[in-house]
């Protein structure tokens, strides 16, 4: 989960995009509704932008004192070119857990913030387009690119794989059928859960027989853990095969569907995808698209330890002689302690990098910059 510091940025870049040219006066006034309304508001702003925001108490106490200085920087940073008028900026991921924000947006927009599956955090639309943009904390440590805790099929030349995550491994579904088929149909909480941890259980009788297994076959658990840690590490391994250790003239194209999948998500098919970016936002659906064309492309991949022997996979990517650290990849169990009620299995962190990057590679981001760096900006 992103910090509440970086999800209170989404909300000023909320506020520089209600306007062609944000004013201090305009985007303080906007900030302050924030902080007047926590629990969710539609303010209507005097351009005829009207901004949507559902419950973000949370984030309300971790937004920036906007002056000068700092407003010059986050237009810079997170606004989006543009000449014509506003009609609505919706903070999507408030407003998605909030019925009375999303009922004050219209039913044409209602509908697409309903199919948004993507990886935007804004929804921008104006009189003539429909735009998502995923703001980047360009100060955060450790950038992620997101998480993959199901099975996932990537569209890699010349064969599709699919990726699996969660408990989706035939050892461990074979290990975990055999010890709960002795459970029975009797579910009773186990003394390592909590009794509001077993009701919120209650409806998913899978999690109970997990939970119940984790307490009374501790040292069986744990092999199923470190079997399925095991058989991650080799799906990864096939993963990683399969879209780079193939020949040079797939490389740009498996980069750019990893990407798509990592960044974008299941998007709306007619919104423009942006990312923020230190240089200014740019597209990242054409840049993603652009970069899949590449000719120059070559893309490695290698195993690493660290130095407390957990093991991450690092892809890397030179184009026009220059090297990025695209990603680092990073297998978890989640769930694998008796007191954690909820057992998800294997999720996979995928990480910029920028921790085992070099002092003269460059990342993710100025990859895709680099790539985008030649197109029309928008107008």
């Amino acid at each position: 989960m992103r910090a509440n510091n970086a999800r209170a940025e989404e909300l000023v870049a909320a506020a520089v995009n209600c306007m062609p040219k944000p004013n201090l006066a305009t985007v303080r006034n906007i900030i302050n509704q924030y902080k007047k309304h926590p629990g969710g508001h539609s303010f209507i702003h005097d351009s005829g932008a009207t901004v949507v925001w559902g419950d973000i108490t949370r984030l309300v106490q971790y937004l920036p004192e906007i002056r000068d200085v700092s407003l010059e920087k986050f237009c810079s940073q997170y606004t989006i070119p543009t000449s014509k008028p506003r009609r609505f900026v919706v903070h999507i991921d408030s407003v998605k857990t909030s019925n009375m924000a999303t009922n004050a947006l219209p039913a044409d927009l209602q509908e697409i913030l309903g199919q948004s599956q993507g990886k935007a955090d804004l929804l921008i639309v104006d009189t003539a387009s429909v735009v998502c943009l995923s703001v980047k904390q360009t100060g955060t440590k450790e950038v992620k690119l997101g998480q993959q805790s199901t099975t996932e099929l990537y569209a890699f030349q010349p064969e599709p794989v699919t990726l699996s995550g969660g408990k989706n491994f035939p050892e461990t579904q074979k290990a975990i059928g055999k010890i709960t088929a002795q459970i029975g149909s009797a579910l009773v909480r186990p003394g390592t859960l909590k009794p509001e941890q077993w009701e919120k259980l209650s409806h998913n009788p899978e999690q109970q027989r997990l939970a119940i297994l984790k307490a009374r076959w501790p040292e069986e658990w744990s092999r199923i853990v470190d079997v399925t840690m095991g058989e991650a590490a080799l799906s990864l391994d096939t993963f990683l095969f399969a879209a780079f250790s193939v020949p040079a003239i797939h490389h740009a194209r498996n980069l750019g569907e990893f990407l798509r999948h990592r960044l974008m998500g299941k998007s709306n098919g007619d919104a423009e995808q942006w990312i923020t970016s230190k240089a200014g936002p740019f597209r990242l659906d054409s840049a993603i698209q652009q970069l899949s064309t590449s000719k120059d492309v070559l893309v490695d991949w290698r195993r690493r330890a660290s130095s407390t022997g957990k093991e991450s996979w690092i892809i890397s990517a030179t184009r026009n002689k220059r090297n990025y650290l695209i990603c680092k990849i990073e297998p978890s169990f989640d769930g694998a302690r008796a007191k954690v009620s909820q057992t998800k299995g294997v999720i996979y962190y995928f990480q910029e990098g920028s921790g085992v990057r070099a002092a003269n590679q460059g990342s993710v981001w100025d990859l895709l910059a680099d790539v985008s760096a030649g197109s029309p900006r928008r107008e």
